[in-house]
């Protein structure tokens, strides 16, 4: 098809798609024991409670619930939200073939319990949490990230989680101990790591109060510093001590060269980064504070700024107490601003908006439903899959979405839930489900690397850890003078094979295999460990992986950040607006250069099936997950998609169509 056709059909096509675009139960899960009584909810029963409550809301306000959507749209929903992808062709044809009157409730069932629902878990905890990669551009972040998935899969309760976060402490690097991330995040800020822990989990904004009073809330600067102390003295980096060794053995051999520096540098921020907590509950005020009610510089003790007073036991840390604090179900926002979050996550608005500005003059859209999801919260022991499984199968959740915009300042009663964009995630996790077979299952770069290099060098002398440095710095050094010798080899013959058969060239080049792997012995140097080959994938780039598995964030120009993926600074900061290089992204990247291959998993499954008509059928079923109208497969046809040589320009169409980016 001539370009000038292909543009001419793809917005004929696109126009018939804008308008429909618009238009086995369980038993529940088992809380830890450790975290309180162990509760087995009835699913059903608890999802019509809900239904129930919503109902009599929208009853009182003269408004109707949207009706219920069919299976086709309801699959498609319940893949993106649930798993954060659209469904392969198989599992749609498998849910299709499914008779059961509780088939929906069996598929929730089914990927809720799935490792799709944590790859989509952990893309919502990274985007809250600000979870980097590499955080302050140089410390290991692997391990935090291992840890949070490993949480996830385990179903560690959101309380213990939560506590997990604001009491670890030790070696970073050590395996099981990620949680320390938490502080690492950000490290030598410990104030804003307090503003940020409140707005995260009790949904505050008390960030002004660090430098005022605040002006549109009650939170003094007084009473910011005072909650502050419970956290302030915890510090992150190596053990001062070891790098004041280091320095000395460093200057002993004389003036270090900078490439040493860099390497004690590297070795300190990795295999000996640490966590270390404090017994203090105590702040100095800065010197610029500014009120009559205390001095600057004074010493003041923590203090909690709002609900019940911390009592610090004996014995115990102002951490521990201050998680204890935080997490408590009698803490008056914990509970409800988790529940609120997650309520926002499955229906696209949270009954509190925003999230994350709560204050005592706060009234919730429907204020008797926000007080039945905090209670089931502690009812089902913070259980964020099961709680999310009771939404999901919700009538409310399973109505057609409401297509108008919602303002801001008027209150929603969720006669369904609002239409929403996909996510940056749900896009690229739905685009690679045309291209990669079992997609879920396939991982990216973990910390295995690291975690070796810590078991390796964590008890180490500073003596030991500088001749490592040294080592290193000569085998690079030694490195780059065979890598000169090899190019004056090469430079004098234009023949690779008498090349290759030179026995000064292979032997040049085993040094050179043995001094890379002499210079993999110092931490910083070793990189994410890469999984092992399956041979599902062969062929396919390794960084065609979940965004999950990917680097986090993922970096400017991938399109993961032109969908508006958070950049991590900020706490959900993530967007779904619009931009001009989504759709030059997906007009000239990744659909042709991965989708539109014949080895991606749509154009394999469309080879073997002959006839226009089918391959249209399944060409629609595998993007859109539902079969094409008579209107849209007469065009098809006429247009030539299902012929060999023209089902790219219908691939391409489809997913260039708005319907394929929203989540109806």
């Amino acid at each position: 098809m001539r370009p000038s056709i292909r543009r001419a059909f793809a917005l004929a096509l696109a126009m018939t798609l804008a308008a429909p675009a618009f238009a086995a139960e369980t038993a529940g899960r088992v809380a830890d024991p450790s975290a309180g009584v162990a509760r087995k909810p009835d699913i059903a029963a608890a999802a019509t409670a809900i239904d129930a409550l919503v109902q009599t809301c929208l009853a009182k306000h003269q408004q109707k619930p949207n009706p219920e959507i069919g299976d086709e749209v309801f699959l498609r929903r319940c893949y993106l939200d649930v798993v954060g992808r659209i469904p392969t062709s198989a599992e749609a044809i498998e849910f299709a073939k499914n008779d059961s009157p509780k088939r929906r409730r069996e598929l929730i069932a089914k990927l809720i319990a799935s490792e799709g629902w944590v790859s989509r878990q952990f893309d919502y905890l990274a985007d809250l949490l600000r979870v980097e990669s590499a955080p302050m551009k140089k410390y290991p972040g692997d391990p935090y990230i291992d840890w949070i998935k490993q949480s996830i899969r385990a179903d560690m309760p959101y309380d213990r989680f939560v506590t997990a976060l604001l009491t670890a402490q030790g070696r970073v690097l050590e395996r099981g101990n990620g949680a320390t991330g938490y502080y690492v995040r950000d490290a030598g800020m410990p104030q804003d790591n307090m503003s940020n822990t409140v707005q995260v989990f009790l949904g505050t904004r008390v960030s002004c109060a660090q430098c005022h009073d605040h002006p549109f809330d009650k939170w003094s600067r007084l009473q910011y510093m005072q909650m502050a102390a419970f956290t302030a003295n915890v510090s992150e980096g190596p053990d001062p001590e070891l790098v004041k060794q280091l320095r000395k053995l460093a200057r002993s051999d004389g003036a270090p060269t900078q490439e040493e520096k860099q390497g004690l540098k590297r070795i300190a921020d990795s295999v000996r980064l640490e966590v270390r907590g404090s017994d203090k509950d105590t702040i100095q005020l800065p010197k610029d504070y500014q009120y009559a009610n205390a001095k600057p510089g004074q010493t003041v003790k923590a203090h909690a700024m709002f609900g019940d007073e911390i009592a610090i036991k004996h014995g115990e840390s102002p951490r521990a107490a201050y998680a204890a604090w935080m997490t408590s179900p009698e803490n008056p926002r914990f509970t409800t601003v988790i529940a609120n979050r997650m309520w926002k996550r499955v229906m696209g608005l949270g009954l509190v908006e925003p999230l994350d500005n709560f204050t005592d003059a706060t009234v919730a859209s429907d204020p008797e439903l926000l007080t039945h999801l905090t209670q089931l919260m502690k009812d089902v022991g913070y259980d964020l899959r099961v709680f999310e499984e009771i939404l999901y199968n919700t009538k409310t959740y399973q109505r057609a979405v409401t297509t108008t915009e919602v303002d801001p300042g008027e209150p929603y009663y969720f006669p369904g839930p609002v239409l929403r964009r996909m996510s940056a995630e749900q896009a690229w996790d739905s685009l690679l489900t045309l291209v990669l077979p079992d997609v879920d299952e396939r991982k990216g770069a973990n910390a295995e690397n690291q975690y070796a290099t810590y078991d390796d060098m964590k008890d180490k002398t500073p003596k030991e850890l500088w001749d490592v440095v040294t080592n290193v710095v000569d085998s690079i050094k030694k490195r780059k003078e065979i890598q000169d010798q090899l190019k004056e080899l090469a430079a004098k013959t234009d023949d690779k094979r008498e090349l290759a058969k030179n026995p000064l060239v292979r032997e040049l080049r085993q040094q050179l295999q043995d001094l890379n792997e002499d210079a993999k012995s110092l931490g910083y140097a070793k990189k994410r460990q890469q999984p092992e080959t399956d041979p599902r994938w062969k062929g396919y780039p390794r960084d065609l992986v979940r965004a999950s598995e990917l680097p986090s964030p993922a970096p400017p120009g991938h399109l993961l950040r032109d969908f508006g993926q958070s950049d991590r600074n900020l706490i959900e900061n993530a967007n779904a607006s619009p931009a001009v290089t989504q759709a030059l992204t997906l007009l000239n990247g990744v659909v042709d250069q991965h989708v539109l291959q014949p080895q991606s998993a749509l154009m394999k499954s469309l080879e073997p099936i002959s006839g226009q008509e089918p391959r249209i059928r399944a060409t629609y079923l595998a993007i859109l997950t539902r079969a094409p109208s008579a209107k849209e497969l007469a065009m098809a046809m006429s247009a030539g998609a299902g012929r060999p040589n023209g089902t790219a320009d219908l691939v391409w169409t489809l997913i260039n169509s708005n319907e394929f980016l929203f989540v109806q």
